[in-house]
């Protein structure tokens, strides 16, 4: 495996960005693709790091920032419609920005670096729902496995769990995508007097084990080797392999630590990629060879 790395500036428009794509479908190796936020378009262009810094200093200074946030939200507006996702995702992030910009501001580098982080967390809105209709687009049902140990801990109860999953799916929707299925294991193998009794057990569902996904596969009649594992953790690589998927395993890790962390654990995944997007890179290729 190989690392390709881009800056700001070759992800700055749709142009760059097709260029890119080319770049990395060029050679089968490059599976871990690392990628900044969108950068200058042009030299007199400003980043949208930048932006969020402005609108930060703008509402510190003079308690509003409405032109700042516009600057902003225009970015994000122009990247939603250069992957065709409907305006509804816009208008979620502009609330976001605001409910960011409504919130206390007397540490000023707090305030800043929470307006800051907005970059990022709005750009993995974008990508999560691109990711998900693309998947979709190609035949895939998505489906959603987690282990959820707060449940037998006694720290997260089975309603605020529905609470939180049904507002990701409502985030989802406004970009038009859906999950087929979500799959909890609300289990831990140990526990003391504060955990709920009948949730402490070792069982077939929690990761790394593959009951999770061999039960929304028959749920949903889906032919688990030609499906895709896709996750963050050891745990999630272990259990696509265990069902028979193929795996992607996404972080940022330099190709030869993937190899040694999980070639020391028997568990290779059959890829890697940095982000969504590029998992989704790799699973069009696949479905095209």
């Amino acid at each position: 495996m190989k690392v390709a790395k881009f800056g700001g500036t070759s992800l700055a428009d749709a142009g760059q960005i097709r260029k890119v794509i080319e770049i990395t479908k060029a050679d089968p190796e490059r599976r871990i693709i690392v990628v900044s936020a969108p950068g200058k378009r042009t030299k007199d262009d400003i980043k949208v790091t930048d932006l969020l810094i402005a609108c930060a200093k703008a509402m510190l200074a003079r308690g509003e920032a409405e032109k700042e946030l516009g600057a902003v939200v225009g970015r994000f507006a122009e990247i939603q419609r250069e992957l065709e996702l409907p305006e509804s995702l816009t208008r979620e992030i502009e609330a976001d920005l605001r409910r960011r910009l409504a919130r206390d501001r007397s540490h000023a580098a707090a305030f800043t670096d929470c307006l800051k982080a907005a970059g990022e967390d709005n750009c993995a809105k974008v990508v999560a729902a691109a990711f998900v209709r693309g998947a979709k687009a190609l035949g895939f049902k998505v489906v959603v496995v987690t282990n959820q140990p707060g449940i037998a801990k006694n720290t997260l109860t089975v309603a605020e769990l529905n609470a939180v999953n049904a507002r990701v799916a409502e985030l989802l929707k406004k970009g038009r995508a859906t999950w087929a299925a979500l799959e909890y294991c609300p289990h831990h193998p140990d526990g003391d007097r504060k955990c709920r009794a009948k949730y402490v057990k070792n069982c077939t569902c929690r990761k790394p084990k593959p009951g999770l996904i061999l039960r929304a596969a028959r749920k949903l009649g889906v032919d688990v080797k030609r499906s895709w594992m896709i996750g963050d953790g050891l745990n999630d690589v272990q259990a696509g392999r265990a069902a028979g998927c193929r795996t992607i395993w996404v972080g940022r890790m330099k190709p030869e630590h993937v190899e040694r962390f999980f070639g020391s654990r028997k568990c290779e995944p059959d890829a890697a990629a940095s982000d969504l997007a590029g998992a989704l890179r790799i699973i069009k290729e696949a479905e095209a060879s």
